[in-house]
Order: structure tokens, then sequence, then C-alpha cells
């Protein structure tokens, strides 16, 4: 069972990361918000897949490596700023999750992990635990971003056993899958 206010993770996780500019604006948003309110830092990103456990470094590389070939770059839409009483998604930006949800599953099956049904495809922004007063007034200064298109070009490969200041980019894949639009 996942604690759901814990600061620490397992495994590895699979990440989209925004690119150019684009990931510049959220981590110094993220940065920001960790300042204001001694949270961690660390990158932009979309959760994928998370605790991806019983694997090697090799192992989940090459996978990630593979799943890369099935996925086509992609954009998504920011459709509300949302806070939970969870550390993980104290505070983020809900986005479409169509395409993403679907992404899901694949990592799953290529990972031969179960699809989570807890799974909400959002861009974190700040991690923590806070009263949803808090979490309210934090919301109220963040820029509205609803309906700014973020655009996905590569699946990073994070090794996250622990807490936010020791995950690790380990590897980073361009899609390079065809889209079918």
């Amino acid at each position: 069972m996942i604690d759901p206010y814990s600061p620490a993770t397992t495994g590895y996780h699979l990440f989209f990361e925004p690119s150019g500019q684009t990931k510049q604006v959220y981590d110094s948003l993220i940065a920001t918000l960790a300042k204001t309110y001694q949270g961690p830092v660390f990158d932009s990103h979309i959760t994928l897949l998370a605790r991806i456990e019983e694997v090697t470094d090799d192992e989940v590389i090459e996978i990630a490596r593979q799943l890369s070939f099935s996925l086509a770059a992609f954009s998504t839409t920011v459709e509300a700023i949302e806070g939970e009483a969870a550390y993980f998604r104290a505070l983020y930006y809900r986005v479409t999750p169509e395409i993403i949800m679907a992404y899901h599953k694949l990592a799953a099956s290529a990972f031969s992990m179960v699809p989570s049904e807890a799974f909400k495809p959002h861009l974190s922004l700040y991690y923590g635990l806070r009263e949803e007063r808090e979490r309210n007034v934090m919301i109220t200064t963040l820029p509205e971003y609803v309906g700014e298109t973020i655009a996905i070009d590569s699946v990073s490969v994070y090794r996250t056993p622990g807490i936010v200041a020791t995950w690790e980019k380990v590897a980073e894949f361009p899609l390079r899958g065809v889209s079918v639009k």
C-alpha cells in the first residue's frame, strides 16, 4: 500500500518532461514554490509510470528505449489548477488525459505492471503536506496557464528510491512512434 503522506518513493519512474522555454517556465515556478513553501525542487514533469520495481538500471533503460518507439510526440493542455492532501499531489496543473492514459497503459504493460486506477495525468508544481486552506492560498499565486499547451517529445527514466533530493535521471529517449491523428 502506498502512503500518500510519505515524502519518499521507490524504484524508478518514467516522466514526460516539457522541453525548451516551456520547461524553463515550469522549472522556475516549481523552484519559486519550493523556496516560498519549503518544499523540494524537482524537474517539471508529467508522470507516465511510477514505482517500477525489481528491475536493474539496464533493464529499465532498455524497456524504456523500446517503449519510446511505440509512443509518438504529443501535446497536452492544462485544464485546471488542483491540489490534494497527498505529498506528491499537493499542487499541480491537471492536463488533458486521453493520450497520456493510453500511454500509461502501454508503459505498464511493457513493465508487466497493472495500470494504476489512481493514475491522474498532471504536471506537478509542489510536493509537500499543506492544509487545504494553505493550498488554496498557493493556488491564488499561480499563473493562469489553463488552456496552455505543453509539447512532449521524449520520455525520461528516473531512479527514484527515497526522497526527491536523491532522484536521478538515468536516461532520456525521443518519442519515435507514429502519430495516428
